[in-house]
């Protein structure tokens, strides 16, 4: 490893996990913000992810798109539950250091939730229409 060209040694846990420090969060998340409407759209995301992760190792980090990818749900998971914590009247301010930033690109979609079972709207929508 020579000079400014050379990739960290991050540790990861005996299971084989990338353990991120601050840093590598913080970066992650400006890298997301710039990707958020690609991630979002109907297609496939590998290669969004494989983009990421190669910014990433740009800058030092020796990480994988599968890093990224478990990173980003993870901190979405984190963002919902301290939104939610929060309450629709806003509650409490989060404690947690990466909510602001999160929240400033994803705070503007909606979150959606699918019903497992869309024959029960589909049955309660054509009961309202009357019988057949």
């Amino acid at each position: 490893m020579e000079g400014d060209e050379a990739i960290v040694n991050i540790t990861r846990t005996a299971g084989g996990k990338l353990r991120w420090t601050k840093q590598m969060e913080v970066l992650l998340i400006d890298i997301w913000q710039e990707n958020i409407e690609e991630l979002r759209g109907a297609r496939k995301n590998v290669h969004i992810y494989m983009e990421m992760a190669q910014t990433l190792m740009e800058a030092g980090f020796d990480v994988s798109y599968k890093d990224v990818r478990t990173k980003i749900e993870n901190l979405t998971k984190m963002y919902r539950q301290e939104k939610n914590n929060m309450g629709p009247s806003g509650g409490a301010p989060s404690s947690w250091q990466h909510y602001e930033l999160v929240h400033s690109f994803l705070g503007a979609y909606r979150s959606i939730t699918w019903s497992r079972t869309p024959w029960r709207t589909r049955g309660i929508l054509c009961g309202a229409l009357g019988p057949r």
